[in-house]
């Protein structure tokens, strides 16, 4: 055997017992079991299977991600442009050395959440920590309960062309607090326990109060206070439960208890918000909700871009161009931008993009920052952070 045939003969041979690309990586976790009943009540639930986490899964920075269809997917950390402190991870998927999707989950000592998300064909999992059941890998019909995941109430009457607020002069830089009393029913208190709604909530705050930050406002929110809404009972829609919630506030009790915390937003967290599971008021014009602006979120189903979108509602941030009903809006570039294939902002739908808009960025639409070389927003156009620096006094200073 020649020298150089030997060497070809050796490197065949390593080719051959060498692991494919991404092999050498851990399993982030295994498929142990699968199960048809986990929750049997959900219209939107394809299939739902019990994982074997890796002892050291929360400080992997690369591992192999296996799904239900046999695939193997490897999972890379990459920088992470959401708040810190929240997402332990945020990173991308690859297949053969092309990214496939994306990967993010927030863990602490009670559990994983977490979203795993494929582009094409589109497919998305939720990762969920269960007490006492263990951690699951959920796939849902995205076309049934993606789409519902934020919906908008606004007030019935007309905007008032009078009563138009002005835009925040440019050197109006001070930061304000708008304070939040979070209310929650004695269904959802009952599921998760007072503590625990109050540990995620005052979690997610800071994470949304970085997010808002970086996205160039000058306002932040705080926590005033958690309450249970004793004797109400959940309707199972969050528009429903909006609605009410709204109409509750307008009451002496309510107004005591708001007054007592100088709240000017109150969000309602339940355990079944429905299809739809988070509802905003979006604020139109000033003055127009006296008694504190509602918003409602299903506890399971909330994380960071959720709270900080539906907040966003509340200041009078909206959608993109061509995904709102509401004609009339205070502002002319109220509205959140994405491109295709590449991003969307923290107000605008990712899935309605072709090639879907991700990643799901957890800031404002805003012209003067960019992401990937590729600008936030339209001037003009579209800046939902100018929106909310021309209301958040008006939010800030209802209490």
């Amino acid at each position: 055997m020649s020298r150089r045939f030997g060497w070809l003969f050796l490197l065949g041979c390593l080719a051959v017992v060498s692991p494919a690309a991404g092999q050498s990586k851990p399993l982030g976790f295994a498929i142990v079991e699968q199960s048809v009943d986990l929750r049997a009540d959900e219209a939107t639930l394809i299939s739902a299977r019990r994982l074997s986490l890796n002892k050291r899964f929360t400080e992997l920075r690369q591992f192999r991600v296996p799904l239900p269809d046999g695939r193997i997917y490897e999972a890379r950390k990459l920088r992470d442009p959401w708040p810190s402190g929240m997402t332990e991870f945020y990173g991308a998927l690859y297949e053969s050395g092309r990214q496939r999707g994306w990967i993010t989950y927030v863990a602490d000592e009670e559990g994983i959440e977490g979203t795993i998300t494929i582009d094409q064909p589109f497919r998305q999992y939720q990762i969920e920590t269960l007490p006492g059941r263990g951690t699951w890998l959920v796939e849902k019909d995205i076309r049934r309960d993606s789409a519902e995941g934020c919906g908008v109430l606004t007030a019935d009457e007309p905007i008032s062309t009078h009563l138009r607020a002005e835009r925040a002069p440019a050197n109006d830089t001070k930061v304000v607090t708008a304070k939040i009393l979070l209310l929650y029913s004695p269904e959802a208190g009952k599921a998760f326990g007072s503590k625990a709604i109050k540990k995620k909530f005052a979690n997610l705050l800071k994470g949304v109060n970085k997010a808002y930050s970086e996205s160039g406002t000058y306002l932040k929110f705080q926590l005033a206070g958690v309450v249970e809404w004793t004797g109400y009972e959940e309707l199972g829609d969050s528009r429903e439960d909006a609605r009410l919630l709204l109409k509750a506030l307008e009451n002496q009790e309510s107004q005591e208890i708001l007054n007592r915390y100088r709240a000017d937003l109150v969000a309602l967290v339940v355990k079944e918000p429905g299809v739809t599971r988070a509802r905003a008021y979006q604020l139109q014009r000033p003055g127009q909700f006296p008694s504190g602006i509602p918003s409602v979120y299903g506890y399971k189903d909330t994380d960071v871009r959720t709270f900080a979108h539906e907040l966003g509602h509340n200041l009078g941030a909206d959608h993109e161009p061509g995904n709102t009903d509401r004609r009339e809006n205070q502002w002319p570039y109220a509205f959140g931008h994405q491109v295709p294939g590449k991003f969307s902002s923290l107000m605008a739908y990712w899935n309605h993009c072709d090639p879907y808009c991700l990643p799901w960025l957890p800031w404002l639409s805003n012209p003067e920052l960019s992401y990937e070389g590729l600008p936030l927003g339209i001037a003009n156009e579209r800046d939902n952070r100018q929106v909310v620096n021309n209301n958040r006094r008006a939010v800030a200073s209802i209490r």
